[in-house]
């Protein structure tokens, strides 16, 4: 199996901001709503801020993502080797953070398989948002694979998990 080289770290909004003040990363990926609750600054060419809801089909008044923001968040990180320090966040670190560090990891060079159970060592309560997954499939050329280890996953997880309201997990 491939090893990973880069550090990586997942994080909900308020440890992320924690993360960036103490200088840890050399990239950020910022996966945000409209409606975050305190200003997120840009620091600088290193972070890449998408701003879309934790939604897994179109949605009045909300906005999902989109294949362009996912491609172009897997250029920004395209470089990363050796002595790299990654975050990724979304609000909760559950849904938008892991299924974006899951796609990051296969364009690495990990299986879909490697790259879930590295997330889930990272973070081992994930429900990776199934719309990001389903372009991250298309956009790393997996022909379902990535989509199939992401439903054997929620196969996996109680059934409150798959609720609309994402079972409370990113409370």
């Amino acid at each position: 199996m491939k090893e990973v080289m880069f550090e990586l770290k997942i994080a909900t909004a308020p440890d992320a901001l924690r993360i960036m003040r103490d200088g840890w990363p050399s990239r950020i990926i910022s996966l945000v709503g409209d409606d975050f609750r305190f200003e997120l600054p840009c620091l600088g060419p290193h972070h890449f801020i998408a701003r879309f809801h934790d939604v897994e089909s179109e949605a009045d008044g909300f906005l999902a993502p989109t294949e362009d923001q996912l491609d172009h968040a897997l250029k920004h990180v395209a470089a990363l080797g050796d002595g790299d320090r990654l975050l990724v966040h979304c609000h909760a670190g559950k849904s938008r953070s892991p299924a974006m560090a899951i796609g990051i990891l296969v364009a690495a060079g990990l299986t879909p398989r490697a790259a879930l159970d590295h997330v889930k060592s990272l973070r081992p309560f994930i429900i990776p948002n199934r719309l990001m997954i389903r372009m991250l499939d298309d956009l790393l050329q997996q022909e379902g694979e990535l989509l199939r280890v992401i439903e054997e996953h929620y196969a996996s997880l109680p059934a409150e998990a798959a609720l609309p309201n994402r079972g409370g997990w990113n409370e």
